[in-house]
This record gives C-alpha cells, structure tokens and sequence, in this order.
C-alpha cells in the first residue's frame, strides 16, 4: 500500500524557468513543465502517493517529448529513425519514444514514404543524382527498402534517370575535355558511378558523347 505524501514546497527553477521542483515531505523529489503542474494541481500542501508520482512523471516526459519531436519535423521531413535518435539524444524513455512516433504518425507528422519522396525531390533539386546513391543515403536514414523503392519508382523513370545522367555529365565534361578518349571514358564512369548511376545508364552517356566527337 503506498504511503501518502505531501507536497511541501513547490520553486521555479533557475536555470529552466518554465520548470518547476517538486518537494515532498522536505525534499526535492521531482521536476515538471509548467503544464505538468498546472495538469496536476501540484500546489503546495497537497496529498499524494507513489503511484500518482509516476503517473506525473510518465505525463510529463510524454508532453515534453512530443513537443521535442514536433519541433524537429516542424523544419522539414524527419524520417521515423531520425526522429528516435533525436529523442534518445535528450534522454527519453523506449516508452515515450514510441508513443511519440505513433503520435506523429496519427497526425500525418511521421511518414517515411512522404519523407523518402521529399529527400529525393530535395536532392534533385541541388544537383543530378543517381538511384543507387539516393536508396543508399534513404537506408542510411533508416527508411525500410520497401519504402524506398516506392519513393523512387514514383520519381524515376528510365527516360528521367538518364536525362539526369546528362546533367551530371555536363559539367563534367568540361573539365576532362582535353582528356584522350579511353582516359575521358574513364573519368566520367567514375564520376557517374559516384553520382549514383547504373553502368547501364552510364554506357548511354558515353555513347552520346562517343557520338558527338565524331
């Protein structure tokens, strides 16, 4: 049976003034937000137990990782991975995370397939890049293979990967142009490469040029 306690003193804190510290029985025994405690009516002089302690507590970090992680996904598209590690870096519990995730996910707050088609836009957007490249930094931010191929067959079509290869190759070419042709074959398949291209796609760029220089 819990014993009953009381909150005998109840202070702003100094460094996070919209914190509170609770004191039972003479001591400090807990820290809450200021919706905690207005929630919970922690005056001073009031009668609780243990168990209404950990339901306080548990309120608390649950309110306060919520609000964490809709201020991360507030800037731009997280994906369901980024979002734990950002509240495991602020020390909450497996419990909140996962609350908060499926909290996210209710509110269309948390979509892994909607952020794989965001980063892909994004990154198309700042310069030419290959499929390979785009699934590997999507599985690197935790999005399931599944979801990704989804995200990138709803972009990508052969006759827009290989326009994009051309982009990419463009500028390239410039700077290799005095190159001898096996040499020049040569760089732009490991530029290619590292821009994320297929060497099917890569053999109908330099097919192209192969074309021009004629």
């Amino acid at each position: 049976m819990n014993s009953t306690l009381t909150i005998t003193d109840v202070q702003k804190q100094k460094k996070k003034t919209a914190r509170r510290s609770i004191f039972i029985n003479g001591e400090f025994s807990f820290g809450v937000g200021e919706e905690t405690y207005v929630k919970f009516a922690l005056f001073k002089g009031r009668e609780i137990d243990d168990d209404f302690i950990d339901e306080v507590k548990a309120w608390d970090e649950l309110y306060h990782a919520k609000q964490t992680a809709m201020n991360f996904v507030n800037s731009r598209r997280r994906s369901a991975r980024e979002v734990a590690q950002k509240l495991r870096d602020r020390g909450y519990s497996v419990e909140a995370i996962e609350e908060t995730q499926r909290f996210l996910k209710e509110y269309d707050m948390l979509d892994d397939l909607a952020f794989a088609r965001a980063w892909i836009n994004d990154r198309l957007l700042k310069r030419a890049t290959g499929k390979a490249k785009l699934r590997m930094e999507l599985m690197n931010k935790g999005v399931n293979k599944e979801l990704i191929t989804e995200a990138l067959s709803s972009i990508f079509n052969d006759e827009f990967e290989l326009q994009q290869a051309m982009e990419a190759a463009e500028k390239k070419a410039q700077k290799i142009r005095k190159e001898d042709p096996r040499k020049w074959d040569q760089s732009m398949s490991s530029f290619l490469v590292g821009r994320g291209f297929g060497w099917d796609v890569i053999q109908k760029v330099l097919e192209k040029y192969r074309e021009e220089r004629k």
